[in-house]
């Protein structure tokens, strides 16, 4: 993640005349909510009584919700109780700093900064709220 943001942060300060518009993906490019999804997705498969398949869970992200529980055979009705986990731990979620050094610097030569998520609008809204980090995003597109 380190080198990836490292990267963008070059490519922003050679690019700063370039480009107007910056789409960033949420989950783990600006936020890191990977313990939290874990949990989350750990009581989802407790509940009917599967061991958990973390590694091909954490494959789909991108994928929205609904998807990625019809391809895990997970009950649809579980993702009102993961979003309810989520939303009740929401403390756990945190920004990777690195990226927001290259969101403000990009918010200060007013550039247009979008988020590109899987999540639907009002969960990343919350988040996003929540971290008091929504001021720096023009859309939210899911």
């Amino acid at each position: 993640m380190y080198w990836y943001v490292s990267c963008i942060s070059r490519r922003v300060l050679f690019a700063r005349k370039k480009y107007d518009l910056y789409i960033f993906d949420l989950d783990g490019t600006i936020i890191d909510s990977h313990d939290l999804m874990k949990k989350c997705i750990g009581h989802c498969y407790r509940i009917v009584d599967k061991d958990p398949d973390f590694d091909l869970f954490f494959s789909m992200m991108g994928d929205s919700i609904i998807n990625i529980f019809n391809k895990l055979d997970l009950p649809l009705e579980l993702i009102t109780l993961y979003k309810k986990i989520s939303d009740e731990n929401i403390n756990e979620i945190k920004v990777f700093q690195d990226t927001l050094k290259v969101i403000e610097f990009l918010a200060n030569e007013n550039k247009i900064i979008t988020i590109y998520t899987g999540k639907d609008w009002h969960r990343a809204k919350k988040i996003l709220s929540y971290l008091e980090i929504d001021h720096y995003f023009d859309y939210i597109l899911t």
